[in-house]
């Protein structure tokens, strides 16, 4: 949002935790925070294709397994402890979860983590309703959106909008059956969640919606068939057959996270076909079959060529300024001790520069995260009164000025410079 981009003055309350945060990390930390990877989130080339080194960026359209998920928090419990499991929140989730990247947020792993385990991100995620109908001009809400409103007045629990009244207001169908006749469109939010994603070995439970739905359009997998599997940084596919078919957990039998029971060829014995390394777990979506041609690159940039070029020279244009002094390069920052180690995901302008470049970025609404990032990390690492923060100050105004966002209030100095 606008009022998150400039790096304003922290208060005294926010000053103090900060520093009691560092007061508390010792030098073991600080060293293994700064060796942690986070090279999958720092990429600049477009993924070769759809089934290829997914970073999830704002605005992305992604389905969400659940199932998926619990299998990952039983792996990494503690990055969900202060999130409220979505499946808790919306008891009519269903095992595939259509939604929109509303935010992201990167986190270091705890420093009792495997120093292999890299920084993750924090995705907060806005359901997506199969079945709304078109907006009306001038109303956030549709009917048959999925959102969260107050009942008689008091806490707000999930439902969906069956109409628009004409006096603006809205009413709501709960989930649990009550109605609310009149809700004003401010007591209204769409129903949304959070959920830790990381770069592991564990299968993927949010995925391109591109992915789902070719899987979705295409004949299902039987008994016999053979399909081809590539992993990232593989030179060839990876071959076998599917046994069965069936829901992984009875109580869902709709799902298909993980239906796919096979056997990699490698593991198998061709003169006896038996399967000596037992059956694997794979979805739909995560292979194709034997001889079917490479996805093509879904995820390429959605942003007219027009405005790409505009950004791209506004961000060029920005880096020639006096206070992009030290926010410019990777270099820059690293000059600064244990920045790393603070920051998990060090965003520079020479990497936004890049991506404009190469058409990493999806939306604008990605390139304005990235340039958010760069002052809010400012915010994480520098104390207020430094003169970082300054020039932090006076370059989040000329980003608003190229992302056409009204500032807010800000220092005299900034607003001066």
């Amino acid at each position: 949002s606008d009022s998150d981009l400039l790096p304003m003055r922290r208060s005294a309350l926010a000053s103090r935790m900060a520093l009691t945060q560092r007061n508390t990390q010792s030098t073991d930390d600080l060293k293994a925070n700064a060796a942690r990877d986070r090279s999958w989130l720092l990429k600049s080339d477009p993924p070769r294709n759809v089934d290829h080194g997914f970073v999830p960026q704002v605005g992305d359209e992604l389905v969400y397994f659940y199932q998926g998920h619990i299998r990952q928090l039983a792996e990494y419990p503690e990055v969900q402890s202060t999130l409220r499991a979505p499946w808790d929140e919306y008891k009519d989730m269903k095992p595939a979860e259509r939604c929109t990247v509303l935010s992201i947020k990167y986190q270091m792993p705890s420093p009792n983590e495997d120093e292999d385990n890299g920084v993750f991100c924090v995705l907060h995620l806005q359901r997506v309703s199969d079945h709304s109908n078109p907006k009306v001009e001038g109303r956030k809400f549709a009917v048959g959106d999925k959102v969260k409103a107050r009942w008689k007045g008091r806490h707000k629990f999930p439902g969906k909008i069956t109409e628009i009244n004409d006096d603006g207001t809205y009413k709501i169908k709960f989930n649990d059956g009550d109605e609310e006749e009149k809700e004003e469109e401010d007591h209204i939010e769409f129903q949304s969640f959070h959920v830790s994603y990381r770069n592991s070995h564990l299968a993927e439970f949010v995925i391109p919606i591109y992915r789902y739905e070719r899987n979705m359009d295409r004949d299902p997998f039987g008994p016999g068939d053979t399909f081809q599997m590539v992993f990232d940084n593989a030179d060839k596919p990876y071959t076998g057959v599917v046994r069965a078919v069936n829901a992984v957990d009875s109580t869902k039998p709709e799902s298909e996270w993980q239906c796919l029971a096979v056997v990699w060829d490698e593991e198998r014995d061709e003169e006896t076909a038996e399967d000596y390394k037992g059956l694997k777990r794979l979805s739909p979506w995560e292979v194709t079959s034997v001889g079917e041609p490479e996805p093509a690159p879904a995820l390429s940039s959605s942003l007219p060529e027009e405005e790409r070029e505009k950004l791209q020279q506004g961000v060029e244009a920005v880096m020639k300024e006096p206070c992009a002094v030290g926010f410019s390069t990777a270099q820059e920052l690293e000059a600064h001790p244990n920045f790393f180690s603070w920051v998990p995901l060090p965003v520079h302008l020479s990497l936004v520069k890049e991506r404009l470049e190469k058409k990493f970025y999806r939306c604008k609404e990605a390139v304005q995260h990235d340039l958010e990032l760069i002052t809010r990390n400012a915010r994480v690492y520098w104390n207020p009164g430094a003169e970082e923060m300054e020039r932090a100050d006076q370059l989040a105004i000329k980003i608003c000025e190229l992302l056409g966002i009204k500032p807010p209030a800000v220092s005299a100095s900034a607003a001066a410079a």
